[in-house]
């Protein structure tokens, strides 16, 4: 069967995609899991078999767009396994570990997944993953991850400040105030941007 035809099938119906996802093309188990993923899918919704065996097995294919595409479907729906998640914060490929780290973030503040996104803001070597760490940290809004978000928005990869200062924007806290006021006077212009677009926007309610 050519690509076109297998893209096509893969595409159809879940049980065609199912077995798309054995396809030795990578872009036809995307087709795949996107199929399977995709809410409005036969069995496609949350929570349901179809769903979770194909993302489980894209998460764990060779090629690393797929496995990113397993996980961006689990920050999507907010109910990735944590397991699965943190594995994901150490794969090799950037692309995939920052999509581990945002599906945590949409997964919510267990004291295991506020852990990981600290270290991983701490301590990853990729300014890419980071920022995703600093973004979960914001959605997460546990008051604890303020002082690793103030370290962040001291950083000296714009990148990774400018997310940072984000984050510290969800909190009616001084200490996140103070450093987006401090930010007017970065160096680097996409900070400054930044910093100026948060000082005009209007302050969140208090963190319960």
């Amino acid at each position: 069967m050519s690509l076109s035809a297998r893209l096509a099938a893969a595409a159809t119906n879940d049980a065609s995609a199912l077995a798309a996802l054995a396809d030795p093309d990578a872009r036809v188990r995307r087709v795949a899991l996107g199929r399977l993923a995709a809410g409005d899918a036969e069995g496609g919704a949350p929570g349901t078999p179809h769903r979770e065996a194909a993302l489980s097995c894209g998460a764990a294919d060779p090629d690393a767009l797929v496995r990113a595409a397993a996980f961006d479907a689990w920050a999507a729906g907010g109910d990735g396994p944590l397991p699965r998640l943190l594995a994901g914060l150490a794969d090799a490929h950037d692309l995939v570990a920052e999509a581990a780290a945002l599906a945590l973030g949409a997964r919510g503040g267990e004291p295991e997944v506020l852990d990981a996104l600290l270290a991983t803001l701490a301590t990853h070597p990729s300014d890419l993953v980071r920022e995703a760490a600093a973004a979960s940290l914001g959605e997460v809004g546990d008051l604890e991850a303020i002082p690793a978000l103030l370290d962040a928005a001291r950083s000296d990869r714009p990148p990774v400040r400018r997310r940072a200062l984000l984050a510290l924007s969800v909190f009616d806290d001084p200490r996140a105030g103070e450093a987006i006021s401090a930010a007017h006077e970065a160096r680097n212009p996409a900070v400054r941007e930044i910093a100026e677009q948060l000082r005009e926007r209007p302050r969140p309610p208090p963190l319960p």
